[in-house]
């Protein structure tokens, strides 16, 4: 499912919430363009069916991004080049509280409350 957030400092970031995926992958231009860098090597390769990135070389475990007016922290792995700005998988989907539902092209977030 397609959806657009944004940075931390509020550009809009091209997303796509993937069930098919575990990872948060990050195309380097978006890392380079948030001013981050990558913290550390990759502990995985990863298997793609259908080509829309490659393989990881690097984690930047300071990756920050809003969903409204909440603002995320994940580590995402970084690729040379990707299809979308942000794909997130299940690892964030489930951390974060995300429901998926295609059916009706809408996606359910649960917002924490202080």
């Amino acid at each position: 499912m397609y959806t657009v957030l944004h940075t931390e400092d509020h550009r809009p970031i091209l997303t796509v919430m993937d069930s098919g995926t575990h990872v948060a992958v990050v195309p380097q231009s978006v890392i380079t363009a948030c001013g981050l860098s990558i913290s550390r090597p990759s502990d995985l390769t990863l298997v793609s069916t259908d080509a829309l990135f490659t393989d990881p070389i690097g984690i930047c475990d300071d990756f920050s991004f809003r969903i409204g007016n909440i603002l995320y922290h994940t580590s995402v792995y970084v690729v040379k080049k990707a299809s979308f700005q942000l794909p997130l998988g299940n690892e964030f989907i489930w951390n974060a509280g995300i429901g998926l539902l295609p059916r009706w092209g809408a996606i359910m977030l649960s917002l924490p409350e202080f």
